[in-house]
């Protein structure tokens, strides 16, 4: 493992500056979209361009970590929320909540981000990882509703992959702006067909 041998104070205004950063990237991306230029962002960071190039040697580079940190805050908004001690349809309605909210607050940054290709290995990607870190989480929620008598018996796995299909960021919006609801309204709609799906009465 490599060791950073700077003084304290210069390792802790790396972190600050790269802090700084990625705020400052979030603003502008989602203000400019992929035309922001990496000199605006320094200006709004309060650093030199130079600081930005040293860490992101391009916009695409930038743009993955700002994704990336946006995936890790919905995994960990999506754990906390399924370790309540609720009735798991109750708990499997707020985690639809969550990706409606998810995707109205990020969908300006998350547009922005080429999908990979079909063809590629992307197994180990970090959005892959991602996408399979919650979709466990998704099946041991539907697998806990099966034992307890609440959803359906079956396989919890495919239930847990369409599930995610139908909560991905892209498929919630252009449901949202389809039917012309709130990101409530329509998360609501999607809640009572995901649990009749899973044998509850709604």
């Amino acid at each position: 493992m490599a060791i950073d041998a700077r003084p304290r104070g210069q390792r802790r205004d790396a972190r600050e500056n790269c802090e700084k950063v990625l705020r400052a990237a979030r603003t502008v991306f989602v203000r400019d979209g992929f035309d922001a230029s990496m000199e605006e962002i320094a200006r709004v960071a309060g650093v030199g361009v130079g600081t930005i190039y040293r860490r992101y040697p391009g916009k695409e580079i930038l743009l993955g970590e700002l994704v990336q940190e946006t995936c890790e805050l919905h995994l960990s908004l999506l754990e906390a929320t399924l370790a309540r001690p609720e009735h798991p349809p109750a708990l499997l309605r707020e985690v639809v909540h969550l990706h409606f909210r998810m995707g109205e607050e990020h969908a300006m940054l998350l547009d922005m981000l080429a999908p990979e290709s079909p063809d590629a290995d992307v197994t180990d990607s970090p959005r892959a990882q991602a996408y399979l870190r919650e979709r466990a989480l998704l099946e041991g929620l539907i697998r806990a509703g099966m034992d307890q008598g609440v959803f359906a018996k079956g396989d919890p796995l495919p239930m847990a992959a369409m599930i995610m299909e139908l909560l991905h960021w892209q498929s919630c919006e252009r449901m949202r702006r389809s039917l012309g609801l709130s990101s409530e309204a329509a998360a609501d709609q999607l809640t009572k067909l995901v649990l009749g799906g899973l044998g509850v009465s709604v």
